[in-house]
């Protein structure tokens, strides 16, 4: 797939350098070659650097009638267009043999024991420990535990945007804790971590069950006669996108859809309701209109939903009561106002929340933390916050969760804090915090991993991918960050993550590699040598600690000397061993020579195997090198491709 962005001047879907001479000369792809959504910017062009499919279909430019017109004026060279096809045909065939029907229905075919249990392995071998000071961790089941904090109550299994994915279920980590448990800890959620008014969770108004009834109609609202009833779905989300919902009746994405259920607050309050809209919308409690929006070309957002205005009105309700809401939605098409093809229908999201004073919250939760021996506390971002289609403005945790981490550390210390989020976030109170996970997005069985990390079932072995800064402005590219008349410099250059920050000798939060275990390894019988063109390393690795646990080895290539411009060091391979306590293993690298030791030769466009001494570092993580060995290449070599 190809990517939006331009490279030196030309949008890669465009690129006969990086099509046909990178990635089908040097890399030998025989594959087909498809844009990003909507990300195709040319005909003839983007044919001849043999981007062979448009996404996504219906095409905005390789429509029938435009081709045909530049095939009968010479406008196009149909050996390019011949060419694209017979790569979609040969995809076409190798998919066949896969056996997946074509718009197959979803199943639950897969949603079996093993594979719950396989999710709940792979979630918790991802799970990193950073900071232990105390050895708090693991906890005993019969500690006397409170459980804090929003992230605590909601299933942040994924990221937004094309990240995300409808699971067959989901696990919070509270549903967790208590399922390792076996008992109900007492809980206070300390603050709200919503970026957007969060989803009502509605019934359906005839069953009662959790869902609502959505109908889709092809004649407006208040329509007087037949208003042609064509579709009829439960469901059970209240964003919802229609960017690619089709049925045979409605033509044009051109639909009016009602959206019925029943919602009952748990305590009575002012609560927030609000909507954002690519379409129109109105909502009604109980009959009365209390909400009517539609999109404007002044706060309409090419992706969904993400940058039009969100309406809000305040209403008191009481605890227990039942309401019913109703919610009336017209598609993107029906407006009469220019709107993306690649909004298809529109979208439409609606929630609400009870208005809370921050300080009473947190208040409340320090209550809690100061009336049990440990606390665990769940925070960090979600899907609203870290997605596809924008970049986060800044490394910052949602408003008071810093103030409730402060508070709660301050009331006891003997706190574990679980942190959920798919890039770093700022840690202001980071000094004071002795015990801290970095949970990720780690899919439907997370809240069960991070229950059995915490208690001891599994032993953490997962290792940062990232560096963790201390705060955003450390960030290489922080200074060049921006769009100038559509120009974007990459003024970090090849120093990118740790890279950057060893150059620069920058402390940082938590480095790359960093992870910590509920046991100690060893190395011994640390070797390095060049046979037949590839670096082999081997070593011994020894659990010396109490308890069973998985050791990750890295290794990075240093040169001592060089008159290119080079990082410090770069990482290059890793391999992960998992020993009983006081069990020993070999544990062998063989790395081309090539891919260890060579750069990128900018004016002679190819890679450079250089002469010279290098250091193979043998490390825990990019700022803890056990021990190195040194290597020497005697001559200086070119090369391109893999």
């Amino acid at each position: 797939m190809t990517s939006y962005n331009k490279v030196n001047g030309e949008h890669a879907s465009d690129s006969e350098f990086l099509l046909k001479k990178v990635l089908r000369g040097d890399w030998k792809f025989d594959g087909l070659v498809m844009s990003d959504w909507c990300g195709t910017y040319s005909i003839n062009q983007a044919y001849r650097a043999g981007m062979d499919l448009e996404m996504p279909g219906l095409p905005r430019f390789r429509k029938q009638d435009t081709l045909l017109f530049l095939e009968e004026s010479n406008g196009i060279d149909m050996d390019d267009v011949d060419d694209c096809a017979l790569r979609v045909l040969k995809m076409v065939h190798r998919t066949l043999k896969s056996g997946v029907p074509s718009d197959g229905a979803e199943t639950t075919e897969n949603n079996t024991p093993k594979t719950s249990a396989r999710l709940r392995s792979i979630a918790a071998q991802g799970i990193v420990l950073l900071k232990n000071e105390t050895n708090l961790l693991p906890l005993s089941k019969s500690d006397d535990v409170a459980v804090i904090g929003p992230n605590a109550f909601m299933s942040a299994y994924c990221g937004g945007g094309s990240a995300s994915l409808r699971p067959y279920y989901t696990v919070t980590p509270f549903e967790g804790i208590c399922n390792v448990l076996g008992s109900t800890p007492e809980t206070a959620i300390g603050c709200f971590s919503d970026k957007k008014i969060p989803q009502i969770p509605l019934k359906h108004p005839e069953t009662g069950k959790p869902g609502y009834v959505a109908k889709m109609y092809l004649k407006p609202h208040g329509f007087e006669g037949d208003r042609i009833l064509v579709d009829e779905h439960v469901l059970d989300t209240t964003r919802l996108h229609f960017y690619d919902y089709t049925h045979p009746k409605i033509h044009h994405s051109e639909f009016y859809a009602v959206l019925e259920g029943t919602f009952t607050p748990e305590e009575s309050g002012d609560y927030v309701f609000g909507t954002t809209v690519v379409g129109a919308c109105k909502i009604y409690l109980d009959g009365e209109l209390i909400i009517e929006h539609r999109t404007s070309e002044d706060d309409y957002g090419a992706f969904f939903t993400e940058n039009t205005v969100e309406k809000k009105t305040t209403l008191p309700l009481e605890a227990k009561k039942t309401h019913r809401i109703k919610v009336e939605f017209d598609s993107a098409a029906t407006l009469d106002m220019p709107i993306s093809e690649e909004c298809g229908g529109g979208a439409v999201s609606f929630g609400c929340h009870r208005i809370f004073d921050p300080k009473e919250e947190i208040a409340k939760a320090v209550k809690v933390a100061q009336s049990h021996d440990k606390v665990i506390l769940c925070i960090g971002l979600h899907q609203e916050w870290e997605s596809e289609g924008f970049d986060r403005p800044n490394m910052d945790l949602p408003p008071h969760m810093n103030e409730l981490v402060d508070a709660i550390l301050e009331a006891n210390p003997n706190t574990v804090i679980v942190n959920q989020s798919g890039t770093p976030v700022e840690m202001p109170w980071i000094s004071k915090a002795t015990t801290l996970l970095q949970a990720w997005f780690g899919g439907n069985e997370l809240g069960n991993a991070i229950g059995d990390v915490i208690f001891g079932d599994v032993n953490p072995s997962g290792r940062l991918p990232l560096t963790f800064p201390i705060k955003c402005k450390d960030n290489p590219a922080y200074l060049t960050f921006r769009t100038d008349g559509g120009n974007v410099v990459y003024g970090e250059d090849i120093y990118v993550g740790y890279k950057y920050y060893e150059a620069l000798e920058r402390e940082v939060m938590f480095p790359f590699g960093h992870g910590l275990s509920y046991t100690t390894f060893q190395y011994d019988n640390v070797e390095a040598v060049l046979i037949d063109s590839k670096l082999q390393v081997s070593l011994q690795v020894t659990n010396t600690g109490a308890r069973k646990g998985s050791e990750v080895v890295q290794i990075y290539i240093e040169p001592i000397a060089c008159e290119a411009a080079r990082p410090v060091k770069e990482f290059k391979d890793f391999g992960k061993v998992t020993l009983e306590a006081g069990e020993s293993t070999p544990l062998k690298f063989e790395i081309s020579s090539k891919d260890a030791f060579s750069y990128w030769d900018g004016d002679k466009k190819s890679w450079c195997l250089a002469a010279g001494e290098y250091h193979v570092c043998i490390a825990k993580s990019s700022a803890d090198v056990v021990i190195k060995k040194v290597i020497k290449l005697d001559t200086t070599s070119f090369w391109r491709g893999i």
